[in-house]
């Protein structure tokens, strides 16, 4: 299974626990955008700093590993974040089911394919799911 996980950039730790998870679980995870994000920040280069190109460049590699996933993990996001609600726009746009973990009521999140009030109860969620044929 390949996974995909949004999340607020400003969760470190629930980002690193799902993407764990994804590991222990077997599955490959098609993006870790989470340590360049971080490189980036030990430079002293936060996002708003990006060229216009660069910024490209990773929306460009995060919606290229969303359509190879089979699986969009949503972290609902705690802290604020705009780039994870346009990924889960976006997976479910193009078919990618959808887990949601966390909490966060939604009107949308109806659309999610599961949603968990616990990060935990993800990856046994994301494993009845199966892999996509299409992607």
């Amino acid at each position: 299974m390949r996974i995909y996980v949004a999340a607020s950039s400003r969760e470190v730790n629930r980002v690193r626990a799902a993407y764990a998870a994804v590991a222990a679980s077997g599955w490959t995870l098609t993006h870790d955008w989470l340590t360049p994000l971080l490189a980036n920040l030990d430079r002293g280069v936060r996002d708003t700093d990006l060229s216009r190109d660069d910024m490209v460049r990773y929306a460009c590699a995060d919606l290229d590993a969303i359509a190879r996933a089979d699986v969009l993990w949503v972290l609902a996001p705690r802290e604020l974040t705009k780039g994870a609600w346009f990924e889960t726009g976006y997976a479910y746009g193009i078919g990618v089911p959808i887990v949601v973990s966390g909490g966060c009521p939604s009107l949308f999140l109806s659309l999610a394919d599961h949603v968990l009030d616990d990060d935990e109860d993800a990856p046994g969620a994301i494993g009845t799911i199966g892999p996509r044929r299409d992607a």
